[in-house]
């Protein structure tokens, strides 16, 4: 329910204070269909409740429920997100927030509800579950696939934790978050535990790669401001270097042959051979230091990067 990102947005703009249909419709900008659909799957979930409003003719608004008002929790954790990760969002987020009971302003932090301390990740035991065959397949539906960035901007609405919505609302991501919370590193390991696609896990990884939320083992590529660092030590890289590194790493545990490289990373009408290939990724290996065991040489073909290797 949660893992869907019309589903995400609605709640957002219910937490700001909208619950009619046309009000709703105006903030997220989602079509009459769409928001028809989510908003009975949220009644029928639990989360919403109609309310009369008028009865003639009979209008109703719709109302958190005692289950969804606990989802606020979800929208505390969002507006610190976005704070301290996303610098563009600011502008649309709330600057401070203010406890009404002390009338302090604070910071959401996540604490144990038992000794009140500060909990990270660091900080937590765990005992793994299962995913069932049922869920496996409803999961593994091409439905749930994307190709495009999820947009809002038709909308009126406040605008908060886009950024947020766009890296975990939808069925696989945050169940991969999830996993390499829970220790999962490697790309065979969450393939098997999350009987996830290779096509949709590489796609999730490669968003969330991209958003800066994971990375590759100890290196860090910074596509914008065209840098790479290892384990936060910058490593100067030549352009073609960095470009056949970032397209390695944008489609993790892949094999690509020489030839392939050369057409992707130089074009088609680079007229240098193979061996082109060879001497950039020795050449790579040797900058990343230890990290460049990460690149592996596949025999025969070429080469990849990660599927063994850990995700942070």
């Amino acid at each position: 329910m949660i893992g869907d990102r019309w589903t995400m947005v609605v709640l957002r703009e219910m937490f700001s204070g909208a619950t009619r249909f046309g009000e709703l419709a105006a903030a997220t900008g989602a079509s009459r269909a769409t928001l028809t659909k989510r908003l009975r799957a949220m009644v029928d979930n639990g989360l919403l409740y109609q309310s009369p409003y008028q009865t003639r003719p009979p209008r109703f608004e719709y109302r958190l429920t005692v289950k969804g008002s606990a989802l606020y929790d979800t929208a505390l954790a969002a507006w610190a997100w976005e704070s301290r990760w996303t610098q563009a969002a600011r502008r649309n987020l709330p600057m401070r927030l203010t406890h009404r009971s002390c009338g302090h302003r604070f910071t959401p932090v996540a604490v144990c509800g038992r000794c009140g301390t500060a909990i990270s990740i660091r900080d937590i035991r765990f005992r793994a579950g299962v995913v069932s065959e049922t869920q496996q397949e409803y999961l593994n539906d091409g439905s749930l696939r994307r190709s495009s960035t999820f947009s809002v901007a038709a909308g009126t609405g406040s605008g908060m934790f886009l950024h947020f919505i766009d890296v975990v609302a939808d069925h696989w991501t945050p169940l991969v978050l999830a996993a390499t919370f829970m220790g999962l590193r490697r790309y065979d390991e969450l393939r098997r535990e999350l009987g996830v696609a290779t096509n949709i896990l590489a796609h999730r990884l490669k968003l969330l790669g991209e958003a800066g939320v994971l990375q590759l083992g100890a290196i860090s590529l910074d596509r914008e401001r065209h840098t790479v660092a290892i384990d936060d030590q910058p490593v100067t890289l030549t352009f073609r270097e960095f470009e056949l590194l970032k397209f390695l790493m944008e489609r993790p545990a892949r094999a690509f042959g020489r030839d392939q490289l050369l057409d992707e990373v130089w074009g088609a009408d680079y007229e240098g051979g193979p061996r082109t290939v060879d001497m950039h990724v020795q050449t790579l290996r040797k900058k990343l230091g230890s990290a460049g065991a990460q690149i592996g040489t596949i025999h025969g073909l070429g080469y990849r990067i990660g599927g063994g290797e850990h995700a942070q």
